[in-house]
């Protein structure tokens, strides 16, 4: 008795160790990342190390991204934030996102120096969204804003929504600043007017882009292709000398593909992101959306994967579900797989309960009669 009780204790151990040892070295899902950047860009770390930028760099709790003269950078906190740094900016990541649904998380980051224009989804009762210079801190909803350090000055600009304002040390009351408004603020001094022609190169980039929806399985060079595609830079030079003669470049997501290069079109339907909503729902929608293009383009046409999986496709349908109180936000888009050009965008919502097959098929059938999807 007493032996088969030392064995079971010592396989309870080993099983608990087991556990242990996964939970610590397992690999950890990640929601922030450096989705783009232009000229000198680096990450420095806590410890003081500095690291050079790369397209889709995952970023952490406490990293700071710094642009140099002539650059830019883009940082997105999960599927609802982007984060525009402009020029000699330093931007902290305080707090960030611990999931893709970050319009329900807390996220809170610093501009040390510079200036930085954010777009932040709706958030939910669970989520904030907070952004500090010199002890100044402003506070969103779902908004798109500009916030910048300017001498001994803070100058918060609001060209959608609405961005409270406090101060860390109680200098001045606090304030809201609404859309087409900004605050202008000294010490206990604050002065607010309304925006001038001269404020919108603070947003005119981020009016042409949004959080990329399916950006963890996104590979670098198909978010390089979108960003350049949607800002109007041009494709850096190919790298002479590497290829091989008449080696074909393969597609996004096509290193592993087990079937040829599609001669013709087609479409490949990916999983909406759950924003919000289980992924149970996300996914019955996304076949939805799969069937209802099928019924009306052919399914030799369209196909299906789970995100991540793009293989033997030209075309990427990929988008996101949010959840708004009883209200259902279906957002798609119709990609081009080379060149990382938006072809189609299409919004739709439905009330909780609600049969949105209809409303499926009409997106379906405006997909369809997009030439540009299918030449």
């Amino acid at each position: 008795m007493n032996k088969s009780l030392a064995w079971i204790i010592a396989f309870i151990a080993a099983a608990a160790s087991f556990a242990i040892a996964f939970l610590i070295f397992a690999p950890r899902p990640h929601f922030n990342w450096l989705d783009f950047y232009d000229g000198k860009v680096e990450v420095l770390k806590a410890d003081k190390t500095v690291e050079p930028a790369s397209i889709k760099k995952k970023l952490y709790r406490d990293d700071s991204v710094k642009t140099h003269e002539n650059s830019v950078a883009y940082i997105q906190c999960g599927a609802d934030g982007l984060i525009q740094l402009f020029e000699n900016t330093e931007l902290r990541l305080d707090t960030l996102p611990n999931s893709l649904s970050s319009a329900e998380d807390a996220t809170v980051v610093e501009v040390i120096r510079g200036g930085a224009s954010f777009f932040i989804e709706k958030l939910t009762d669970k989520g904030s969204f907070q952004a500090k210079v010199a002890g100044v801190r402003a506070a969103v909803r779902g908004t798109m804003f500009h916030f910048q350090e300017r001498g001994s000055s803070q100058v918060v600009m609001v060209s959608e929504g609405a961005v409270s304002v406090k101060s860390d040390k109680g200098a001045f009351t606090e304030f809201t600043v609404e859309a087409g408004r900004k605050a202008e603020i000294e010490g206990k001094e604050v002065k607010v007017s309304a925006l001038g022609k001269e404020d919108e190169k603070y947003f005119k980039n981020l009016r042409e882009l949004r959080p990329v929806a399916g950006v963890w399985c996104a590979p670098p060079e198909h978010l390089e292709r979108y960003f350049r595609w949607r800002l109007g830079l041009k494709m850096p030079e190919p790298q002479k000398g590497k290829a091989e003669p008449g080696a074909k470049k393969p597609l996004a997501g096509e290193e592993n593909a087990d079937d040829p290069v599609p001669a013709s079109v087609r479409l490949l339907v990916t999983r909406l992101t759950a924003n919000g909503v289980d992924e149970a729902e996300a996914e019955t929608v996304s076949q939805k959306l799969f069937g209802a293009v099928v019924a009306a383009k052919g399914a030799d046409k369209v196909l299906y994967r789970a995100a991540g999986e793009r293989r033997s496709a030209n075309r990427l349908l990929t988008g996101r579900i949010s959840r708004l109180g009883a209200t259902r936000i279906v957002a798609v888009s119709v990609v081009d797989g080379q060149s990382g050009g938006v072809l189609y965008s299409k919004t739709v919502d439905y009330k909780e309960g609600e049969n949105a097959d209809r409303k499926f098929g009409a997106v379906a059938a405006e997909i369809s009669a997009q030439g540009a999807v299918w030449e």
